[in-house]
């Protein structure tokens, strides 16, 4: 009996860190990711709830088999502020960086799991700057990327939109209302 409340345990503790839920409750946001339209039809079907909310364009394309979500300077430095750009250690463990790495008009970055060289997306060269991730775990893209505003102009991805909402409270029973998105995550977001 003991082995099978291990097991169911272990089970539970799996689930919630594979879909980046906090056991300690400690989300007060959520990040919708999807077209423009369904971005801003989950906030406004859930506007009485929210305290605070940013719409950011990025665009998704992709390297390798692999989806990337880049967005401009700017909003990578938004993120930061919001402490939603975490670095992953070795040991998974995330923590928010509180400066964005370097991006000039010759080079961006690229955050990605695994090391990835010689990069370039549509013109824009980009240098690998380690496992970051947005919020708690990788949820929209396999890699995210940085480029000043020029490079962002040139890129060809599909154009995306990211809803950073905060609430006054978790909004864990609040993610039922977002299914029009294409995707949701729960986030702690610094104030």
């Amino acid at each position: 009996m003991k082995k099978l409340v291990r097991i169911g345990l272990a089970a539970v503790i799996s689930l919630g860190a594979l879909s980046g839920c906090s056991l300690l409750g400690k989300e007060n946001g959520i990040i919708a990711y999807g077209s423009e339209q369904q971005v801003n039809t989950v906030i406004d079907k859930n506007k009485n709830d929210i305290k605070e909310k940013n719409t950011y364009k990025m665009k998704l394309t992709i390297l390798e088999d692999k989806k990337v979500l880049v967005m401009d300077k700017k909003t990578g430095e938004e993120l930061v502020k919001k402490g939603l750009l975490k670095k992953v250690d070795k040991d998974d463990n995330t923590e928010a960086i509180d400066k964005l790495p370097a991006v000039t008009s010759d080079q961006g970055v690229l955050f990605a799991k695994e090391k990835v060289e010689n990069v370039t997306i549509d013109g824009a060269k980009l240098k690998y700057d380690g496992n970051t991730i947005i919020g708690h775990n990788r949820a929209y893209a396999d890699m995210f990327a940085i480029v000043d505003d020029a490079a962002y102009g040139n890129m060809k991805g599909e154009e995306k939109s990211v809803g950073v909402l905060r609430y006054d409270k978790n909004p864990k029973n609040e993610l039922i209302n977002y299914k029009g998105a294409d995707r949701t995550q729960l986030v702690e977001i610094k104030n």
